[in-house]
């Protein structure tokens, strides 16, 4: 059968799974896939098969993936970009769990209650110096022996009882996983205005987890300005100096394209502390009592993923909007 002898039903049900491409993938070769597919249906077939499909949905959802990631041009740039300020803002989490920790080996508290990460966050001095250094692989690779520390920390806290805990930290093993895999992609050292962000990031971030360590630990009077910081609203001491570094740097195509694992990372972060938006999750669910159903593990699943296909297509739609520009600059001359 020829794609011209194909019933016209056939080619428009074929037609509609192919608008699961992308739309620049759409425009380029989706007339030539229909073709394909019509020339290779038996005749009599009034419906696609079911392999083919699952080919155009396997192909659909690689090629979305291709098209809402970094170019490949800007993905090593992005890549150190992610790792070294995401890296420096966890020195919010690193300092304050190693307070706590401290303090809870000196007065008898439970670790699994109050810091539980803090065996993970020892390691997270290495990661940044390596970073600051150059060592990618280095960083890349202790970040992520920090993110598997984590993840049995928190195993351990469930198997405790402690599930509310393990609801508020798991958005700092996501974290630190995100740094490792950004650390062990990354092709270069970012810019040099990302490098000086990063320092004050990272001054900032610390200067605030020692300050809510020290409050939580009692030796302020009221301990309410660690509680603040340490609960939804707080994550602030992370979102806060991000969202500063990211006003600075962003304009950049490379700083657009580090956007969207940093907002999905902060997204698990707050959605962990603040509950989700169902009925039922943490926010309304009693601290003695939260079961993980999926009231609990859906919006802190789903909110992040949203949040990172959402901005990553802004920043893909940025992207087109500017390669217009880009094509009318006038040539300079010499050039």
């Amino acid at each position: 059968m020829t794609a011209h002898d194909a019933p016209v039903e056939l080619a428009e049900r074929y037609a509609r799974w192919l608008r699961l491409l992308p739309p620049t993938d759409r425009a380029r070769s989706a007339d030539e896939m229909l073709a394909t597919y019509l020339r290779t249906v038996p005749p009599g077939r009034r419906r696609p098969t079911v392999a083919d499909r699952l080919d155009v949905a396997r192909y659909a959802a690689r090629r979305w993936w291709h098209a809402l990631g970094a170019p490949a041009d800007v993905r090593p740039e992005a890549s150190a970009t992610v790792a070294w300020l995401l890296a420096a803002a966890l020195s919010y989490a690193a300092v304050r769990a190693l307070v706590l920790g401290v303090a809870s080996v000196r007065e008898g508290w439970s670790l699994s209650a109050l810091a539980p990460l803090s065996p993970s966050w020892a390691l997270w001095p290495v990661v940044v110096v390596a970073l600051l250094c150059g060592s990618r692989r280095v960083a890349g690779a202790t970040a992520a022996a920090a993110a598997a520390l984590g993840a049995g920390a928190l195993v351990g806290v469930v198997g405790d009882g402690e599930r509310l805990v393990a609801v508020y930290e798991v958005g700092w093993v996501v974290a630190q996983a995100v740094v490792a895999v950004a650390a062990l992609r990354a092709g270069a050292r970012p810019r040099r205005r990302v490098r000086v962000v990063t320092v004050l990031v990272l001054v900032v971030g610390s200067v605030l987890g020692l300050v809510t360590a020290v409050d939580l630990t009692g030796v302020l009077p009221s301990g309410q300005l660690g509680l603040r910081l340490a609960g939804g609203p707080g994550v602030s001491a992370l979102v806060g100096p991000a969202a500063l570094a990211l006003v600075v740097v962003l304009g950049g195509r490379v700083e657009r394209h580090a956007l969207p694992p940093l907002a999905a990372v902060l997204a698990v972060l707050v959605v962990g502390r603040d509950g989700g938006l169902l009925p039922g999750s943490t926010r309304w669910v009693p601290m003695a009592g939260l079961p993980l159903d999926a009231a609990t593990l859906l919006p802190l699943v789903g909110l992040p993923v949203l949040v990172l296909v959402a901005v990553r297509l802004v920043v893909a739609a940025a992207d087109r909007a500017a390669q217009p520009r880009r094509a009318v600059r006038p040539a300079v001359p010499g050039a």
